[in-house]
């Protein structure tokens, strides 16, 4: 328990120095991001050759099945090539063609910066947090299955309005608060045909830290969550794919610094959504929009602190709410992915999420480099 209230002693006593070295990885982000931008805009057919089928008419494509199985599956036949009309392909080589390019690289390498808002009202009062952060995460190929890790630093500050209440107390004695958060976990994401099968695990430290405290509270959140998708093609460079997915966030007091909180904090969610996508062009670029809806099925006590528990592969961030409300979300993830060359993508991100007595949004810049 010394080593334990030890971090949280660190990070109060150092939190501008923490926020400058933030700002300074953000710069060198940059630095990284506009040399891969360069060197993203030399020709396409200057780096690779494209391994087109060879067939008797110019529409004819490959058996699926013969694809898979038959060639290396980390060549992908339509990587390099020119638009395809998906209306042509059946309905499962849409997938390994197209829609799902996993295979092309055995390694797969994602860095992004994050930031936004959350805002909860509740009777007059309203919390207001800020949040910056980056993730790093790599993934790679057993037999045909993706799996990998990820870490990410999470930044936030607190603001609160209003009179003080019940909900909000704790805020309102521990003001000017400022927290930490570190996140490790695994994942995995794999296609079966037209199937789209994820599984994410993590598990979040939390050091929050105020004038009023002589110490930071700290807590440890575990997160799960498992989603099952099936992609339809539509034509025309167009997809859907309706999924459902389950998850669950448990949080753990380990320093209360005499404030009285929950020993534990639980909840969990179903969620519904449909994932969109269009490419565009030559098939460098696509847009994507999902929108979600959200149900909590599961809630036992109440974190007032509204500690960060997650974040996902969008940067989207996840709190522990102050209540047990079975609450009803709406959420909307917009984006654009530029491929800038056979092995860097681009992809911007902006997302949003309403319920009752909340909302938050935020923005996401992703860097992937597969190899």
């Amino acid at each position: 328990m010394r080593f334990v209230a030890f971090i949280p002693s660190l990070i109060s006593r150092y939190d501008y120095f923490c926020f400058l070295r933030a700002c300074l990885f953000r710069t060198l982000f940059f630095r990284v991001f506009v040399a891969l931008l360069a060197f993203g805009f030399v020709p396409l057919q200057a780096q690779t050759t494209p391994n087109t089928p060879q067939s008797t008419s110019p529409n004819a494509l490959p058996n699926p099945l013969h694809s898979t199985q038959n060639q290396n599956p980390l060549q992908n036949p339509f990587r390099d090539s020119t638009y395809i009309d998906s209306s042509t392909l059946d309905s499962y080589s849409t997938f390994t063609h197209r829609y799902n390019t996993r295979f092309d690289s055995q390694h797969n390498v994602n860095i992004s910066a994050f930031g936004g808002q959350i805002r909860v009202s509740d009777s007059g009062n309203s919390v207001t947090q800020n949040y910056g952060g980056a993730t790093f995460s790599y993934d790679g190929l057993v037999e045909r299955y993706g799996v990998g890790g990820f870490a990410s630093y999470v930044f936030n500050d607190f603001a609160l309005n209003g009179t003080t209440n019940n909900t909000f107390a704790l805020n309102r004695e521990i003001n000017n608060t400022k927290a930490h958060t570190v996140i490790i976990g695994a994942y995995t994401d794999n296609f079966i045909d037209a199937h789209h099968l994820q599984a994410r695990f993590a598990q979040s430290f939390n050091f929050l830290d105020s004038s009023g405290l002589d110490k930071a509270i700290s807590s440890s959140t575990t997160n799960f969550n498992a989603s099952y998708g099936f992609v339809f093609s539509l034509g025309k460079g167009s997809f859907i794919e309706p999924y459902g997915k389950f998850s669950i966030a448990s949080l753990f007091a380990i320093e209360k610094q005499g404030v009285s909180l929950p020993n534990y904090s639980l909840h969990s969610h179903i969620e519904l959504g449909a994932h969109f996508r269009q490419y565009l062009g030559d098939d460098r670029v696509y847009f994507f929009i999902t929108p979600r809806f959200r149900q909590t099925i599961g809630a036992e006590n109440n974190d007032p602190l509204l500690r960060v528990a997650n974040v996902d592969e969008y940067g989207e961030i996840e709190i522990m709410m102050h209540d047990t409300k079975y609450r009803s979300f709406g959420l909307l993830l917009v984006g654009v992915d530029f491929r800038l060359n056979r092995s860097v993508k681009l992809s911007v991100v902006a997302n949003g999420k309403i319920t009752q007595n909340l909302y938050s949004y935020g923005g996401t810049l992703k860097l992937n480099i597969a190899f």
